[in-house]
């Protein structure tokens, strides 16, 4: 059982000496009959010297894209301000247009350099959504889509981005001097 509490039929095997856990589907839909053939399947598998929770894995990889993590992280990002929101969403149309109906493992460090540089003439931009890719990438390695520590972002030079100064409108600096004189009062 799950935390959430889900309930699934979960098989513990061996292979090349190191512990794997396979789920073999959820309870309800599957049957305890059904999850014992599976099981039964899953172990000719493991005797034949092959791993059956990896070729799940590798399946998965081969069948997810770029566009449906996307819409994973959008997802998690509602819990974001709205101004975030925007800017994320922004950020991803670049994304999506280049890479987003390739899977995770499809995606190499030398399209995301073209990629990057091809958004050269707005540097922040670029910046950000290499920041976005670089967390989509990130997601797809904590997911098993890729191996760990095989971000194709890694190592991609980010533009130079030159500070910017701000200054308060009229408005903006009217409200602080009323909070200021409120402040001041209130002691």
């Amino acid at each position: 059982m799950y935390a959430s509490g889900r309930k699934a039929y979960v098989m513990k095997y061996s292979i090349h000496g190191r512990a794997r856990w396979h789920t073999l589907g959820q309870h309800g839909p599957l049957t305890p009959a059904q999850a014992r053939r599976r099981a039964l399947k899953a172990r000719g598998l493991v005797a034949d010297g092959k791993d059956p929770a990896a070729a799940k894995a590798e399946a998965r990889a081969r069948q997810t894209t770029i566009a449906e993590l996307a819409d994973d992280y959008l997802a998690e990002a509602a819990k974001k301000k709205p101004a975030t929101q925007r800017c994320y969403r922004q950020q991803l149309v670049h994304v999506l247009d280049k890479f987003g109906k390739l899977p995770p493992a499809a995606v190499t460090r030398d399209a995301v350099r073209r990629w990057h540089r091809s958004l050269a003439d707005t540097p922040s931009m670029a910046n950000r959504c290499l920041d976005r890719l670089t967390s989509l990438m990130r997601e797809a390695a904590d997911l098993g889509l890729i191996p760990r520590g095989s971000n194709p972002c890694r190592g991609v030079t980010r533009f130079r981005e030159t500070p910017r100064d701000r200054f308060l409108t009229g408005a903006e600096l009217a409200r602080l001097g009323a909070t200021i004189r409120d402040m001041e009062g209130a002691d």
